[in-house]
């Protein structure tokens, strides 16, 4: 089918096999229009636009940087006090106790570890690494039973 085009409309309109094709600069719009169609294509100095996925990742990112400085604080324990020599020889004992438990009592130095401050310094005198499989199922279920869910999963 060939479309037949009115005399008029020829100045702004060039049939090209069958397709309908605006000749260049003829949009037919005022000059004034032009100018908003042109901003709006390029961007119109309007500064990049971020979708909810960019906002949201940056957030991520920097709540991931403050993550990293506050773990290389963590990291220098310049700011932690540090433990007695009674209390570094008592959790290291424990800690021998744990790599050959099998069943039975926990000492209770070890059951009060969840609720000490500094829970995660004093833990790690225990050397966890070194804990039989059924020391890490006790203290596991110690743990989950005696700390909050946010203490619980650091």
């Amino acid at each position: 089918e060939e479309i037949f085009i009115d005399d008029v409309d020829d100045d702004y309109i060039e049939n090209d096999q069958g397709y309908v094709n605006l000749k260049d600069g003829a949009l037919g719009l005022s000059a004034e229009d032009e100018a908003i169609v042109a901003a709006m294509n390029s961007g119109g100095g309007i500064e990049e636009r971020k979708t909810l996925a960019d906002i949201i990742m940056e957030k991520i990112a920097q709540k991931e940087g403050e993550a990293d400085g506050d773990m290389e604080e963590e990291d220098d324990e310049e700011g932690l006090p540090p433990l007695p020599d009674k209390v570094v020889e008592v959790y290291t004992e424990i800690g021998k106790i744990l790599s050959r438990y099998t069943s039975g009592k926990l000492p209770k130095a070890f059951k009060v570890i969840p609720s000490l401050s500094n829970w995660e310094q004093v833990l790690y005198l225990t050397r966890p690494d070194l804990w039989t499989p059924h020391a890490m199922y006790a203290a596991t279920r110690i743990f989950a039973s005696n700390l909050s869910p946010k203490l619980a999963q650091r």
